[in-house]
């Protein structure tokens, strides 16, 4: 890898030969996880589903009436439980991006919430999703970037070592989540000592050619809020309009 000179190479070659590693040695399996999720009910759909199966088993064709009503209530509170989620979300960025994945189906332990009342405008997932974007698409248009200076042309580029590469990588945080294509980063932590070399060479080939791979560009990317209060800024910056 050394001999190659363009840092895209180098990196895609670094990132095939680890994943071909890891494939090999700790290959993906799908499991089943119970969910151990209550369904959502009342005693009013309890009785009617009673009085639905009295009636199936007895050939009257009053079972289908029962089923109807008892659809109804089901999605009845499926909107209640959605708009409850909503509309009791408390202060803080935490519990706020909790009821956000509530809503979003991301938490399948929770459900997902079909409909989304605001000011008395009932929204589907994929239009609040649209309002958030919107909001994140404000605030993002208000930053001012700072770029820094570039060091003359014939100034030395200072190269990084392979010892202070390898402080760095020993420091990862593994909780945090890669690209989905990428490989994990306890990977990275855990086999610090092998891979330091590599990625030693890769970040003085960028530093000389001057160009950053593209395959180190990819990223899954949540937005956090830094705010206390993210409902009052939400009424305040970002109100839907109708």
């Amino acid at each position: 890898m050394k001999s190659e000179s363009d840092p895209n190479i180098k990196a895609e070659i670094f990132q095939k030969m680890v994943l071909d590693v890891v494939d090999r040695w700790c290959p993906v399996k799908s499991i089943r996880v119970p969910l151990n999720k209550k369904p959502i009910t009342t005693p009013l759909i309890e009785k009617l589903k009673r009085a639905k199966m009295r009636a199936y088993r007895k050939g009257c064709v009053t079972w289908k009436y029962f089923s109807k009503v008892m659809k109804l209530q089901l999605a009845k509170l499926q909107v209640n439980q959605a708009e409850k989620n909503i509309n009791n979300v408390t202060t803080g960025s935490k519990s706020w991006w909790h009821s956000v994945k509530q809503v979003t189906g991301e938490r399948k332990s929770t459900g997902s919430a079909p409909y989304i009342n605001i000011d008395d405008k009932w929204l589907d997932n994929q239009q609040f999703c649209e309002e958030l974007n919107k909001y994140y698409v404000e605030i993002a248009g208000d930053v001012a970037l700072s770029m820094p200076e570039i060091p003359p042309d014939n100034q030395p580029i200072a190269l990084v070592t392979e010892w202070e590469v390898y402080h760095h990588l020993i420091k990862i945080n593994t909780r945090k989540s890669t690209h989905s294509a990428d490989y994990p980063s306890w990977v990275t932590r855990n086999n610090a000592e092998i891979l330091a070399e590599p990625i030693t060479d890769i970040i003085n080939s960028i530093l000389k050619n001057d160009v950053y791979p593209k395959i180190w560009k990819k990223a899954d990317i949540s937005p956090i809020p830094k705010v206390s209060e993210l409902s009052a800024v939400m009424e305040k910056r970002c109100t839907p309009t109708f």
